[in-house]
């Protein structure tokens, strides 16, 4: 996950600033700066949350009768090419992956079919409103 954005640039920026194990207050107005950047500027929430709750509701239908189909993996793929600016952002790099892999050989196995159960379950029954959400527009809506 460490290779993958946010976390990528996250990580960079705390190596660089624990070098010297010591938070001084610029360091610390600069985590702080790049965190407002990634929630605010640069559309973190904005961008994410629709795209995130689509993908939740998606995936909770694909495993709903238990059985994964290569249809259905076809078509999220398909979706995800839709957003394919976060491809780099974790999970959606994960899923990629996932479907990438499966697809491969045109077929899904019974191990596939149980890892892709698993985990798409996994995200699909991650209560939503438990998620915080911390953006000016949500908490006032």
């Amino acid at each position: 996950m460490i290779d993958t954005e946010p976390f990528k640039g996250l990580w960079a920026l705390l190596k660089d600033i624990l070098e010297d194990q010591v938070i001084d207050q610029d360091e610390k107005e600069e985590l702080l700066e790049w965190c407002s950047e990634i929630i605010n500027e640069r559309g973190f929430l904005e961008g994410f949350t629709p795209v995130f709750r689509a993908l939740h509701g998606i995936l909770g239908g694909i495993v709903v009768d238990g059985k994964v189909t290569e249809d259905e993996l076809k078509s999220l793929k398909d979706w995800l090419l839709d957003y394919e600016e976060l491809e780099q952002w974790w999970l959606m790099d994960e899923i990629t992956a996932l479907i990438k892999n499966v697809l491969k050989d045109g077929k899904i196995d019974e191990n596939e079919h149980k890892k892709l159960s698993e985990y798409f379950n996994n995200f699909a029954e991650y209560p939503l409103e438990h998620v915080k959400i911390h953006d000016e527009e949500y908490l006032t809506a």
